[in-house]
């Protein structure tokens, strides 16, 4: 090397080594003077951090060079903190660094200890360590093929029942999800259910909290069956608590009130009616009920798969009195409501009633039963056939239903009453109005 300085680049960053002499000295004890014990070749390590220069000496030119290689690659990396560690510790960090680079390069690594040391705390309050929370987490993840959000699979999962044929009343339900989706931006197992129970909380009635978890562990269901999921979201929409659905009495009209309906009618709402109490169509099956699904001749109504809310077709029976009330009424096509929305048939039919009561001089005091002309159709052909599985296919419902809510709730002198209805004046003749 000789007396000339060398220098060690990397990039742009330049670290000087320059030759000097080792001297120790010994000093006299008489006359204070010092005389040079021994001279041995020295090399100084320059370089700056910041504003300040350093200097490191070795006994050789090959440690030297080392180690000024090792400065000047810290220093162009930016890794300059790692150059004041010594020996073994300062190897550690500079592979710690290295890693860390390699997994995120815009961490650092104080950062990520700290990150570190609190998670490992937290496994360690439970037994456990950071790995195993990886392996579990691992495990339970591995069915998983598609990171897909809650969102997304909301719209997959409308769009697959809509191209699957699924009713209209059934895909209006699900449009409900929506909300869900909106509150819910993010992926199925980053739900938990504190935060489901108080999105459920917030829905009001307690049937609607009911008929909306039903969905979203549908749409869950769903997402776990695709793979999008694994089955700890289903185990979350599973956990939530739910409030209790107080009974209510299943309310039916007498045969007598059914006359009244009819007597205090207008023409345009007979057909609905006689569909709904002579045949127990739901209100929303009924809207959607065509007159070329109603056979007078072989006395049948049709429910078709779409219109039906079970999604399968069925056929109900047309008493006599029934199609005596629907042939001033019959057409060949178009639908058999006169609205398209239930409350205009029964805010309608209710101040009729009521009109025709003041009239007689009676009090005008009739209600609405909500879905009982239904309810009393269950149950006056229950009490006819004794049949459950049998009421149960004409009504779309199941057995278990049918008996739950309509089992021995009228007397049978009171069904035949009821499916022999003969309103005290000549079924209305005069044409139908124009569909509103």
């Amino acid at each position: 090397m000789g007396d000339q300085p060398l220098e060690i680049k990397s990039g742009s960053t330049r670290v000087t080594i320059y030759p000097t002499w080792d001297r120790k000295y010994s000093k006299s004890a008489d006359t204070g003077s010092r005389t040079l014990k021994t001279e041995r070749p020295q090399y100084t390590v320059s370089y700056y951090l910041g504003t300040q220069r350093k200097l490191r000496k070795f006994s050789s030119l090959k440690k030297a060079k080392t180690e000024a290689r090792s400065i000047a690659n810290q220093l162009a990396s930016g890794d300059a903190s790692a150059i004041e560690i010594k020996g073994n510790d300062r190897t550690a960090y500079v592979e710690a660094a290295r890693t860390l680079r390699k997994l995120d390069p815009t961490m650092s690594l104080d950062v990520a200890i700290r990150r570190f040391v609190g998670a490992e705390q937290s496994m360690l309050d439970l037994g456990a360590n950071i790995e195993d929370a990886v392996r579990d987490y691992a495990k339970r993840n591995q069915s998983i093929t598609s990171q897909k959000s809650i969102p997304e699979i909301v719209d997959e999962f409308i769009d697959i029942k809509r191209k699957a044929g699924k009713s209209a009343r059934y895909l209006k339900d699900l449009n409900r999800l929506k909300k869900f989706a909106e509150t819910f931006r993010l992926k199925p197992n980053d739900l938990t259910v504190t935060m489901l129970q108080e999105f459920i909380d917030t829905l009001g009635h307690p049937r609607t909290q009911k008929n909306y978890h039903r969905l979203i562990c549908s749409v869950i269901k769903f997402a776990v069956k695709r793979k999008y999921a694994n089955h700890e979201a289903l185990d979350v929409t599973q956990s939530v608590e739910l409030p209790q659905i107080k009974p209510t009495p299943t309310e039916i009209y007498s045969p007598t009130e059914l006359r009244e309906l009819f007597e205090s009618s207008k023409p345009e709402l007979i057909p609905w009616l006689v569909i709904q109490s002579l045949c127990g169509l739901r209100m929303a099956e009924f809207i959607q009920l065509e007159w070329r699904s109603v056979d007078l001749k072989r006395k049948l109504v049709t429910v078709l798969a779409g219109d039906a809310k079970t999604g399968s077709r069925r056929v109900t029976p047309l008493c006599d009195a029934g199609v005596e009330l629907l042939i001033p009424f019959k057409k060949t096509s178009g639908k058999v409501a006169y609205y398209a929305q239930e409350n205009k048939f029964t805010s309608s039919l209710t101040k009729l009633v009521n009109e025709r009561r003041l009239r007689m001089g009676q009090a005008a005091d009739f209600r609405w039963k909500k879905n009982a002309l239904r309810h009393s159709y269950c149950s006056y052909r229950l009490a006819i056939l004794k049949d459950v599985a049998k009421v149960a296919y004409e009504a779309g419902n199941s057995p278990a239903m049918i008996h739950k809510h309509y089992h021995e709730l009228v007397f049978p002198e009171d069904a035949n009453d009821w499916f022999n209805i003969k309103p005290n004046r000549n079924p209305p003749t005069k044409k139908m109005p124009k569909t509103a």
